[in-house]
Formats: C-alpha cells, structure tokens, sequence
C-alpha cells in the first residue's frame, strides 16, 4: 500500500452510451466498480467513491461523496470528493476502467514527484480520468476554470508532467488500463480480455530475487561487487532500488547503502529490510549528481526510461554522481529503443567514465560496469 495516497473512482456518469449504469454492470463475480476499486485498492490508502444522487455503490470500506450537481461533469466530481481523502496526493480512476494495471498506480506516483500532476497520454490524448493529482494544485485550478469547464482547461493551470507509452509499457504492455468502456461492445471486449491472463512485464529485479535461491542471489551480487573491486564500508547508492532487494546482500555484509524507489510502498519496504539505509522516493530520472556516492548503480536496467534520450541522461546523471564507479544491470536489448552495447560506450565515454565493460547473463540480459 502507498500509505499516502488516496484514490477517488469516478462511478456517477451518465452512461449514455452503455445505456446503463456502468458502475453496476457484472465483471466476473462481482460489479465493476467493485472490481476496479479491487484492482487499485492494495495501492492506495483509503477510497473515495464520487457517485451521483441516487446511484446504489454496494462496496464496503470506501467513502462515498454524491454529486449534487447532476451533469457537471468529471471535474466537478473529482472537485466534490477531493475534500474527503486522507491525503493530497490523490489517483483518480473512471468506474470504466476494469483493466487498469495496478503497477501503473507507481508509475503515476513516481512522475508525480515535483509536479502538480502526473497524466498519461496514450495515442496522442491525455488521460486526466486515470491520473494523479496534488489536491491543492487541483483544486486551485478548478477554482482559475471557467465554470463548467472540463479536465481539458484545469491542466492548464497545472504543473503536469505527462507520462509517454514508452513509460507506462513498462508496468501494462499492452495499455489495456487505457481500454474503453463506453459502449456494449467496448464492455463485451473487456469482459472478454478480464477472463484471460494478463501481459505480464519483464521480472523486475525484485521479482528475480525473490524467484532466486538466496545463494544463487548473493552470488550475482557477489560478482557484481567483485566486478567493481569494492568491499565493506563502500557506499552504494541504486537509483532503482524498488523493495531494495538487490541492496539487501550489500547491507548485511557491511556496506552503507541507499536509493530511489519509485512508490511509497517500496520505499517502505525497503526501509524496514534496510534500516538506517537512505532510501528515498523518487525514479531514476530524480537522481542528484550533486550527493556523490562511491558507487551508483541501477540494479533494474533502464526500466523507468522512456527512450534512448531518457536513457543516455540517466547515464550522465548516474556518472556525475559516482566517485570510484557506475553500474546499469539487467539490460535488455529490446526494451528501449536505441539502447544497445555500442551506445552505452558512447554515453559513458561522453560523461567522462572508463574502463567500460559488459558481461551477459544465460537470460541474455547484460551489465554495463565503468570506473569513474
């Protein structure tokens, strides 16, 4: 659970197009507004329902505020049920989203950061109905829109940081958590994909780790370390440290670490495994070259990049902030475009490293090391 954030799910439109109530509909055993509120709720603190006058919500353990205006649109509604969430930092969802990932809720949170919302675009349209917002900043801009105005307007007095595809691919594949649901085909489809199993991402280095035996784990980040030429005491800083599984074996054998995670419920995670560790939430994209470890790593590739341009700064960053040496593991070759062996010499000669070199795992994933 990210314990500071909230979610508000859009259930009071006016359907027109379904000719139902959506929020009612059947999603396998359940109601679809039940349904996407199980899908997020392991993510988020506390729920908040925006639900028209006389609409029946049926879900235990959520807040439900009733639009008093009927027809005032979704930015009305968010505007009505911001004021009771537990907190500012608040996901809004539609009821017609039963696809919606749930590792994209992290994804928003962590582009959220410094800004007053983070917003998909998804075939060149904004996704303000699946985003995440700064309460004040929201609220502030709906009160600088003209009345009646739609999420359209608010954006533009808003800081937002727009999430590509490139970005959100890396937690649902396939975007299905962009899928329409307006009309009964669309509902049809939907139904028929919730039935299947879903793309499922590459394994993150956190999912490795717990896949692994704790030998065969240790072992990797042995040779990683001794590829490195360091030793106890060292400080190891990973910009993509997640739960902080890869950071674990360096704690216990007496190396000072810390890192970024990119949602409060990793963060969390990591620092009950890591305590006193600095781990701190952010993505790689958030790095500070101007805190300088001994070694900066990112234990999970170029997961958060959304392009070669996204990669080759994280690469500079990364470099600016080591003094004795840099590490990038778990590459694959194919899930950035433009990042390859010959480009990652190019970079790293570009930041000032040496001494660069490669080896490759049986999964054909491949490591970059380079002194500093």
């Amino acid at each position: 659970m990210t314990t500071s954030l909230s979610a508000v799910v859009l259930a009071g439109g006016q359907s027109s197009r379904m000719g139902r109530d959506k929020a009612s509909l059947s999603f396998g055993d359940t109601s679809l507004l039940d349904h996407v509120i199980g899908r997020i709720r392991p993510r988020v603190h506390d729920v908040v329902v925006a639900a028209a006058a006389a609409q029946p919500v049926g879900v235990p353990d959520v807040t439900v505020v009733r639009d008093g205006l009927a027809g005032g649109g979704p930015l009305a509604a968010v505007a009505g049920a911001l004021p009771a969430a537990a907190h500012d930092l608040v996901l809004v969802v539609a009821v017609d989203t039963p696809l919606i990932a749930p590792a994209i809720v992290g994804v928003l949170v962590a582009h959220a950061q410094g800004a007053d919302a983070a917003v998909p675009v998804v075939n060149g349209h904004a996704q303000p109905a699946c985003a995440v917002y700064r309460r004040p900043a929201f609220l502030r801009a709906v009160a600088l829109s003209e009345a009646g105005a739609g999420f359209q307007e608010a954006l533009r007095h808003m800081d937002v940081r727009w999430v590509d595809e490139a970005a959100l691919r890396a937690s649902d594949p396939e975007l299905l958590s962009f899928l329409p649901c307006n009309t009964p085909e669309d509902y049809a489809r939907a139904v028929a994909l919730g039935a299947k199993p879903l793309p499922t991402q590459a394994a993150s280095v956190d999912d490795q780790a717990m896949n692994s035996s704790s030998e065969e784990w240790y072992a990797f980040v042995e040779h990683v370390v001794e590829t490195l030429d360091v030793g106890p005491g060292v400080r190891v800083f990973d910009v993509t440290a997640g739960r902080g599984r890869f950071l674990k074996p360096l704690f216990d054998n007496g190396y000072r670490v810390g890192g970024l995670s990119a949602s409060e419920e990793w963060r969390a995670d990591a620092v009950a495994d890591l305590p006193g560790a600095d781990v701190r939430l952010g993505a790689a994209s958030t790095v500070d070259p101007a805190d300088p470890w001994d070694v900066v790593l990112a234990s999970d590739g170029f997961r958060d990049c959304a392009g070669a341009d996204d990669a080759r700064a994280m690469v500079a960053r990364m470099v600016a902030k080591a003094t004795h040496a840099v590490a990038i593991l778990g590459i694959r070759e194919d899930a950035v475009s433009g990042v390859d062996r010959a480009a990652l010499l190019r970079w790293f000669s570009e930041a000032g490293a040496t001494a660069v070199q490669f080896d490759t795992a049986a999964d054909g994933r491949f490591n970059t090391f380079a002194r500093v």
